[in-house]
Parts: structure tokens; C-alpha cells; sequence
């Protein structure tokens, strides 16, 4: 059976590197902080965490040491582990990365780390409205698609997922506006 312990990250580096050597390996010790942002009643939340991350990997940590700094942004693939502190009996978790993977990306600094790409098509024409410092909004359901050939039955199968779209972007409303309507094909990132 393989194994199902599978973790993506990805975020800010938000504390202090701590590398650490024992005579057969080195083992790196830092945080990553993850935003995730989302509007509620027309007002944007916030929610941030930090995770504890712990590389046991000699070939990452010498890939990775001299480039790796306090604000980095990183995407990090490894096995998520649950320990518990001596100060506090509440668990924390570690990303263990022995035969994951790290990058160090770049982003600009006004970019949310938290990104999605959808491909679809408009389900609906495009709702428009104002908040109440107005500033124009636009609303719209989204459709994405999968097909694939049932293997028993050999018949063509097809699952649909909904998603709500709300943008608070002025120029992409506007572009919204101008070209968007029920059916039309959109890539989104």
C-alpha cells in the first residue's frame, strides 16, 4: 500500500533559520506562515497561521541553506508529523520533509501567496452591484468540468463543480463588464 501522509504548502517564511548538524545529517528548523483571504458581507477577512517546518533531507537543506531567508516564499512538498511541545500540550504540526521537495519562489510583494487557476465556462450572466464605500463588484457562477470513461461500464462520465465568483478588482470588473457573459470560455488565475 503506498503512502497517503501528503502535504503542499504554500507560503512565507516568518521566522529565523535554525540549521543543526549530528554526525550523519543536518536537520533545518524554520516556519512558514500561510494568509487566506476572503470577503464576508462585502468586508475582507483574514486568516493566518504559522506552521512549523522540519527538513531532514542533506541534499535539500545544501540546496536550499545559503538561498533561504526570513521572508522568503516557499512551495514546499513532504509528510506532515504531529508533535508535542514540552512548554505546551497542545500539538503542532511538522512538515518532515525527507523525500519531499522544496522551491523557493518569487512573487511580488503585493501578491497573495494563495493562488487558484480555474478553467470553465460563466454559468450565469454577470451581477454587478456597489459596496458601501462604492467601489463596483461583480458576482457570477462558474462552471469546471471533468470527463472520463467509466471502466466497468465503458460509458462516458462528466462531473460538473459550481464555484461562486466574486471580484472586487476594479480594472478586472470593468473587463468583466465589457466581455464576460453566460457560456463564454474563461481562463482564471
Amino acid at each position: 500500500m503506498s503512502d497517503l501522509n501528503s502535504v503542499t504548502l504554500m507560503g512565507q517564511v516568518s521566522s529565523s533559520i535554525q540549521v543543526f548538524s549530528n554526525e550523519t545529517r543536518k536537520v533545518m528548523k524554520f516556519s512558514v506562515q500561510t494568509v487566506e483571504i476572503w470577503y464576508k458581507d462585502e468586508v475582507q477577512r483574514e486568516k493566518v497561521e504559522n506552521h512549523s517546518i522540519v527538513i531532514y533531507n542533506n541534499k535539500v537543506i545544501d540546496n536550499i541553506e545559503a538561498r533561504l531567508t526570513e521572508n522568503s516564499c516557499v512551495y514546499i512538498e513532504g509528510k506532515m508529523k504531529y508533535e508535542k511541545t514540552e512548554n505546551d500540550k497542545k500539538s503542532f504540526i511538522v512538515v518532515d520533509i525527507i523525500d519531499g521537495d522544496l522551491k523557493i519562489i518569487t512573487v511580488d510583494k503585493k501578491d497573495h501567496v494563495n493562488k487558484i487557476s480555474l478553467i470553465g465556462r460563466v454559468g450565469a450572466d454577470p451581477e454587478f452591484s456597489n459596496t458601501n464605500d462604492n467601489k463596483r463588484i461583480a458576482k457570477f457562477s462558474f462552471a469546471t468540468s471533468e470527463k472520463w470513461k467509466d471502466r466497468i461500464t465503458g460509458e462516458l462520465k462528466e462531473k460538473t463543480d459550481w464555484h461562486k465568483i466574486v471580484c472586487y478588482n476594479s480594472k478586472i470588473v470593468q473587463n468583466i463588464e465589457n466581455y464576460v457573459k453566460k457560456g463564454k470560455f474563461l481562463h482564471m488565475w
